[in-house]
């Protein structure tokens, strides 16, 4: 039993290391670079919830610990989670893409190190093994389960315990099975496409997708005159970002055009705010704001139908997490800004100068009898003229 709480103690000051100088040190370099990766947040939050579960462990004794141990693993989602995010994350470092290189492993050393003074050689310095360590306590449970069994062997509480410990762990490795399989095919859809120009240039580092579709990207551009662009795009809603970019056909290799956290845009479906008329129709498109160095912006996706538009929105999460991470935008030069109001006191107007600012014309859909009445008229002016 002694034992057992020795390990558990050093567990804890495992995860911790793993949160404070592993997991935010990760999370500092994304922020700096305004990118974010959606695993690693994650991570963050089931690690802190960890620490807090085991280290009400720390100092129980006897029965009150064996009891405490089994009402833990009864939270099966928590540590299932945990693994599928784990696995992720391992898997963005071994492809050392983006912020998440190599090039920085030897600071990250350093500061491992520094955390533990250098003197406790039972501390593992291998981020691997500490985002492992989590599953692998669980499981030394069962163990410890056992090997207390079988010197009490006739103690039915412990033998009761050791099946529901054993049980729970069934359903966490039901649970984490599902969830690599849902990686799984995340991984073979990041084989499929890969992206140029992006600070992650791994589709998982976005975190997963929660649907794809083909969508018209509209625009305005200004050169001598306000216009519209559209182009077919390939739209990805994972669980953090919308991600638009090139769709072309037979080419894995995709070029973003934007890349928008939802916490920094939003989305207009109300018509009094919705100039459907531009560009699509309102009931099919969605028209998304966003603010990028210091300007508005606006764009807007054309879908194949209804239900498409209805997927897409129900694909958004309806609680962010707000962070202040930025925009990516490889749209041309040319891309204008919309309409600002600067009425706030303090406002550089000069940064405005370049800025082009359009006048949005309310949307009115003629009626079936005004549309029939308009053809019969455009149809008497073509036969006289004729």
């Amino acid at each position: 039993m002694n034992e057992l709480m020795e390990t558990e103690t050093l567990f804890v000051k495992n995860l911790k290391m793993l949160r404070d100088v592993v997991i935010r040190f990760y999370l500092d370099r994304c922020k700096a670079q305004g990118c974010r990766c959606s695993p690693l947040e994650t991570l963050e939050v089931l690690t802190t919830t960890l620490i807090g579960a085991h280290s009400k462990l720390l100092g129980l004794k006897d029965t009150d610990l064996l009891q405490k141990i089994t009402e833990l693993l009864q939270e099966s989602e928590v540590y299932a989670r945990y693994c599928s995010n784990a696995e992720m994350f391992s898997s963005l470092l071994r492809k050392d893409i983006g912020v998440l290189d190599c090039t920085c492993a030897l600071t990250l050393l350093k500061n491992l190190l520094k955390y533990s003074d250098g003197k406790n050689s039972r501390f593992d310095y291998s981020v691997f093994l500490l985002l492992q360590k989590p599953m692998a306590r669980i499981m030394r449970y069962q163990l410890f389960f056992e090997a207390l069994l079988k010197a009490n062997s006739r103690n039915t509480e412990i033998s009761e315990m050791l099946q529901e410990l054993k049980s729970n762990l069934c359903i966490i490795d039901e649970k984490v099975e599902v969830l690599l399989k849902e990686f799984q095919k995340q991984s073979s859809l990041d084989l499929r496409i890969r992206f140029e120009y992006t600070k992650g240039r791994d589709l998982s580092f976005y975190g997963v997708v929660k649907l794809a579709s083909i969508a018209n990207l509209a625009w305005p551009v200004y050169r001598k005159s306000l216009s519209m662009m559209t182009t077919e795009t390939l739209a990805l809603f994972t669980n953090s970002v919308i991600i638009i970019c090139e769709w072309v056909p037979y080419r894995s290799r995709k070029k973003p055009l934007l890349i928008l956290p939802y916490d920094e845009c939003c989305f207009l479906t109300n018509p009094d705010e919705y100039d459907g008329g531009i560009t699509f129709s309102r009931d099919s498109s969605l028209k998304i704001r966003f603010y990028r160095n210091d300007f508005e912006f606006e764009v807007v996706l054309g879908f194949p139908s209804e239900g498409t538009l209805r997927a897409a929105l129900g694909a958004i999460p309806r609680e962010i997490k707000r962070q202040n991470y930025g925009v990516e935008c490889n749209l041309p030069d040319t891309f204008a800004a919309s309409e600002i109001s600067i009425n706030a006191g303090g406002v550089d107007r000069s940064k405005y100068k370049l800025c082009y600012f359009r006048e949005v014309f309310p949307f009115e859909p003629l009626r079936p009898r005004a549309r029939l009445i308009r053809s019969k008229l455009a149809r008497q002016i073509f036969l006289l003229n004729g």
